[in-house]
């Protein structure tokens, strides 16, 4: 494996994204569902997730190409969010 993170992202029709990251293989570990947020406001976004109940597992933070949090829904699966650098990280 490379020294430095390594992912391929591959836009299709319809606007879905699919991005691939390379990494080490560890059993019990299954494939991330991220959510991409089109027009920013990510940090409102876990705000409104975590006044809501929803448990945080990781707050937002720099990622490749912009910015993600990850959360639990409500039977305790991992999904993400993630957003581009390009965009607020707040709407207000």
């Amino acid at each position: 494996m490379p020294a430095e993170p390594y992912w391929l992202q591959r836009a299709l029709e319809g606007g879905l994204e699919l991005i691939y990251f390379q990494q080490e293989a560890v059993r019990g570990n299954t494939p991330a569902i991220v959510f991409t947020i089109p027009d920013g406001g990510i940090d409102g976004v876990v705000a409104y997730l975590a006044s809501n109940g929803v448990t945080i597992v990781t707050p937002v933070s720099e990622a490749p190409g912009g910015w993600s949090a990850d959360f639990l829904d409500p039977d305790g699966f991992g999904l993400g969010l993630w957003q581009s650098q390009e965009l607020p990280r707040s709407l207000k």
